[in-house]
């Protein structure tokens, strides 16, 4: 169906747009956006997704599912899949590319996907799909959601005015949706992807085995649950030991590196070892376990891999692996005897 946008209410505008870009942003700024607008619906929810992937020129972000895990793919320098009308275009530069856990939001988009349009608005002609940035010259954004053993494409145009909707046109019907999860995947280095390295709480470790010199040291955390919290060594709980919660501080700290890397994180394997560590809980329950080495790299600095249970080896954000590289070093500094 065609819409006549010249019948949609026009807000006052003080700016030289179009008179048909006028009416299409105040048509769709009548309504705010969100599941819960009037007159909106889900027009597509995945019980099972396999993949979701955004692209945009030359960068690209893929959600994926994996058992229980999701992951998220960062890429900028790849060729563009053939969009709805374009070819394939050679991204500039070289391939930089990371994989990294996706967090909490990452997991619920993945349990539950679904893409709510507060507006079907139908089809455009050019000049009107202009407006939105779904003109047939466009070098549009895409979305590629496959679930369910089928595959949905979309073009991404622009963002409806004063709000965070955003235009896509899906086998030729242009569509105004909630746009929150495309404004995620712009930046899904901040939004969905998980920083840490070890997923443990502080307060759940009762105990830990930490690795570090050639030395196997047994910890113990007391009064794990209150601000009087501090890891002493097992065999003299009575002295506290300062260099342990700085230590344990910087473990529970390890945060992996959210830029793109060209080929990848360095070998654990042919690191030099900084440290390692388990964690135990409750009845000894293992909570988890993550180890860190270290690779020099010249005038730049060292490089800092690290790799735990939970996630396969990757660069750390680099003040996160010199500050456990510091409290390695300080291990042994003056202890006091616990209050």
């Amino acid at each position: 169906m065609t819409r006549d946008l010249a019948e949609v209410p026009r807000f006052g505008l003080h700016v030289g747009v179009a008179a048909i870009c006028l009416g299409v942003f105040a048509w769709a700024g009548a309504e705010g956006p969100g599941p819960q607008a009037p007159g909106s619906s889900v027009v597509l929810r995945c019980e099972q997704l396999t993949e979701l992937r955004y692209q945009n020129g030359d960068r690209s972000v893929a959600l994926t599912t994996e058992g229980e895990r999701v992951w998220i793919d960062l890429e900028v320098g790849a060729p563009r899949d053939v969009g709805p009308h374009g070819s394939e275009q050679a991204g500039a530069g070289r391939l930089r590319a990371a994989r990294l856990r996706g967090n909490e939001r990452a997991e619920e988009v993945a349990s539950d996907f679904q893409l709510v349009a507060i507006r079907d608005i139908g089809t455009l002609d050019e000049t009107q799909a202009r407006a939105v940035g779904l003109g047939a010259s466009a070098d549009n954004a895409t979305l590629s959601v496959r679930c369910d053993g089928s595959t949905h494409e979309y073009a991404i145009g622009i963002g409806a005015y004063g709000s965070a909707s955003r235009y896509v046109r899906h086998d030729g019907d242009v569509l105004l949706v909630d746009g929150t999860l495309l404004n995620e995947l712009e930046i899904a280095e901040m939004r969905l992807v998980e920083r840490r390295l070890l997923l443990v709480s502080p307060n759940d470790a009762v105990r830990a085995e930490i690795e570090v010199g050639g030395e196997t040291l047994q910890l113990t955390q007391l009064e794990r649950r209150s601000a009087r919290a501090r890891w002493v060594d097992s065999a003299a709980p009575e002295t506290r030991r300062r260099d342990y919660d700085r230590l344990m501080r910087a473990i529970f700290g390890l945060s992996v590196e959210g830029a793109l890397g060209e080929g990848g994180a360095p070998d654990l394997a042919e690191s030099e070892p900084v440290c390692g560590a388990r964690l135990y809980g409750m009845r000894d329950a293992l909570l988890g376990e993550v180890r860190v080495g270290r690779v020099e790299a010249g005038p730049t600095g060292a490089i800092w891999v690290g790799s735990s249970d939970q996630r396969e080896a990757t660069r750390l954000l680099p003040t996160s692996g010199a500050s456990l590289a510091r409290a390695v070093d300080r291990l042994g500094d003056a202890a006091e005897p616990a209050h």
